[in-house]
């Protein structure tokens, strides 16, 4: 159908996992002024005893940026002051709307890929599943904010 793919995109999401290292790739980034934001990318999270390693890798502007989460197991205080936020964070998240995002995956169907032409079509020789009716499902709450605050947020 003309024009549909523009509206319902049907991009694609690679997973990998091994131990406990995982990877993400992406060209759909999120969506903004009525239009999908494109773009290339790769998220990788390698778990490690002390804590992780987060690299987001943009293969368009090709940068990799990198983020160290460490576990102060060793210093529970450090730890503590690390989990309290700033007076100006509290501030800022009762004065703006409150937006939670997850996956539906009720009813997430796999299908292993085929190959060939309508009507002898045969499994690919490697394996790879098609993943199907995952929903993306974003939920804004707003009755906490004042007349003010709403304003403002809708601005934004």
């Amino acid at each position: 159908v003309p024009l549909v793919s523009k509206v319902c995109p049907s991009d694609v999401y690679r997973v990998w996992k091994r131990g406990e290292s995982l990877r993400v790739d992406t060209t759909l980034l999120g969506f903004e002024h009525m239009t999908w934001q494109r773009g290339r990318r790769s998220y990788i999270f390698k778990g490690e005893e002390e804590g992780a390693v987060v690299m987001e890798v943009d293969h368009d502007k090709q940068v990799v940026y990198t983020e160290t989460l460490a576990l102060a197991l060793h210093e529970p205080d450090l730890l503590l002051a690390a989990m309290q936020p700033s007076e100006e964070h509290v501030a800022g998240r009762l004065t703006s709307p409150i937006v939670s995002t997850h996956l539906d995956t009720r009813n997430i169907a796999f299908e292993r890929n085929k190959s060939g032409i309508w009507g002898w079509r045969s499994e690919k020789m490697e394996v790879v599943y098609s993943a199907s009716n995952v929903e993306l499902v974003t939920k804004t709450r707003t009755e906490h904010l004042s007349d003010q605050d709403k304003s403002r947020s809708k601005g934004d």
